[in-house]
């Protein structure tokens, strides 16, 4: 059981057949807690069915409320749309592409309210392809060594106090918003506690994280995290 109310993010960019297992797992899970959460997907303006499976879902379950942009805007975008429709005490984001294995997701979602933010890491990196799996930790190793924390992992399924949450400002649509909310949340004292979870191989589709547009929005986040953590060093 869930011991506060949580909102659920699920952002969906091309994710026809992926989509319904991810709702399915998650309606699964937390039926006990239904009255509790609220499942906000964003389909982040796909081009095949997913805005259709979505509308379905939230015609039929209350607790999914389906939202559209047009066209896409990128994951950070998305996310912070999501935090803006946010109602619950707690907030988090799990992924439509069905990559977090469900048990892992009840594990760390059940720590909700136990700390200001839940940080889930990766245990079984081998699951995704060498060349991310590389630059994955290269950036961590960096935004630690920028920061001087500990971080294991940035980019996962974080869930933050939404009163912590909604004070701040995104500033980034790229998939490095994360790690710019933590190092800054963490260095003015947000408390957090770190636990793994497994990955799987996606069913359907391919992963864009790579991208060329990611690729330059993930360089300009750490260049404002060094200039943030230079002139606030403690």
């Amino acid at each position: 059981m869930l011991i506060d109310t949580l909102s659920i993010i699920v952002p969906a960019y091309n994710e026809a057949g992926n989509i319904e297992k991810t709702l399915d797992d998650l309606l699964r899970i937390l039926k006990d807690d239904l009255e509790k959460i609220e499942i906000i997907v964003i389909n982040d303006g796909s081009k095949d069915d997913t805005g259709k499976i979505i509308d379905d879902y939230g015609s039929r379950y209350p607790s999914v409320k389906p939202y559209h942009n047009n066209p896409n805007k990128g994951l950070g975008y998305t996310y912070r749309r999501g935090v803006e429709l946010a109602t619950m005490n707690y907030i988090t984001l799990v992924p439509g592409d069905n990559e977090i294995c469900i048990d892992s997701i009840r594990n760390y979602l059940m720590l909700t309210g136990c700390t200001d933010i839940v940080i889930p890491f990766i245990q079984n990196y081998e699951t995704r392809p060498l060349l991310r799996q590389g630059l994955s930790k290269m950036f961590t190793m960096v935004i630690n060594a920028i920061s001087g924390l500990n971080i294991t992992y940035y980019n996962g399924p974080v869930v933050h106090s939404a009163k912590l949450l909604k004070a701040r400002d995104i500033n980034t649509d790229g998939f490095a918003y994360q790690a710019d909310l933590l190092v800054r949340m963490i260095k003015e004292g947000a408390t957090f506690t770190q636990v793994s979870m497994l990955i799987q191989p996606r069913e359907h589709g391919a992963a864009n994280a790579l991208n060329m547009k990611n690729l330059i929005a993930v360089t300009r986040t750490i260049i404002d995290l060094f200039k943030y953590c230079r002139f606030n060093m403690k």
